[in-house]
């Protein structure tokens, strides 16, 4: 029997160019390791990535039944999650693992048009509620207070563009909303993960509402392979420092110190798992463009 029929792959959008796009994807990543000024397109993504690894442990405490206390994502593409509860074995795996499973997840994603954008509209509904719950190490409802005052400062002066005394009374306090809430996230740890989750947030929201065809498909392919590749690159980092500083505060010397084991045995272990996973993701569109082909060309 044949579960894997050839009706699937009319379902599909054309095998072979969705894998030419992935590849497209690669090769724009390497060549954007060669360009001036290229960093303006990776360190956000850099950043992003942080972004996933951090989100993962938060998410695998929720579902765990555990607290999250907060998140934030620092310029150095470092970040720390702070929770409280839930399953310590599957908080400590899920940062390198779960970015690597959002990696192969948009991979996966450009096999269909309508899967792309729902993948990128779904990751950044995801992004901006968990920048809205829990980016910074305070509460978050200061900053909604100190927006929605600035937003309705800047709103009662557009309506009251006869009475400038008020109109510039009222924009001053707009000042004062906005500068507060920044010296707030600032002394918080919370300003860059407020910057990036709302960024991150817009961009995907109306990629995955305005991007179309293999535009989309490609979006989603260029933040699949990076986010897939700096997780491997962060789990190869992680294995040299547990190699030559065992005793640093790391996800693998968590788990060895909760579950046995050496950090340096627990960053192979997550860097075999992630190697099988992304490589086995790539076999398998290569697998089913070679099937698309051998089909159509019999």
């Amino acid at each position: 029997m044949k579960y894997y029929t050839d009706q699937h792959l009319d379902n599909r959008s054309n095998p072979e160019v969705t894998l030419l796009i992935v590849l497209g994807a690669v090769a724009a990543l390497l060549v954007l390791g060669f360009i001036p000024f290229a960093g303006l397109v990776t360190y956000p993504v850099r950043l992003f990535s942080t972004f996933v690894h951090e989100t993962s442990h938060a998410l695998a405490a929720l579902v765990t039944f555990g607290d999250v206390h907060g998140m934030v994502v620092r310029g150095d593409a470092s970040g720390t999650t702070w929770v409280s509860g839930g399953s310590t074995f599957l908080v400590g795996t899920a940062g390198y693992l779960g970015t690597t499973l959002f990696g192969i997840l948009m991979l996966l994603s450009t096999r269909k048009t309508n899967w792309s954008r729902w993948a990128l509209a779904i990751t950044g509904a995801v992004v901006l509620l968990v920048t809205s719950l829990y980016a910074g190490r305070a509460a978050t409802w200061p900053v909604f207070v100190g927006a929605s005052l600035a937003l309705g400062s800047i709103g009662g002066g557009l309506l009251l563009m006869d009475k400038k005394p008020l109109q510039w009374a009222l924009l001053g306090f707009a000042v004062m909303c906005c500068g507060g809430t920044m010296a707030y996230l600032w002394a918080t740890d919370g300003l860059l993960t407020w910057v990036l989750g709302l960024g991150s947030a817009s961009v995907l929201l109306l990629g995955g509402r305005f991007l179309g065809g293999d535009i989309a498909k490609f979006a989603a392919a260029f933040l699949g392979v990076s986010v897939a590749l700096n997780a491997l690159h962060d789990i190869a980092v992680l294995a040299g420092i547990s190699a030559v500083l065992p005793v640093a505060h790391t996800d693998a010397k968590i788990m060895a110190s909760s579950f046995g084991g050496t950090p340096l045995m627990w960053s192979i272990l997550w860097a075999a798992i992630a190697l099988v996973a992304v490589g086995g993701t790539c076999a398998f569109l290569v697998w089913e463009a070679r099937r698309f082909m051998t089909r159509h060309k019999s």
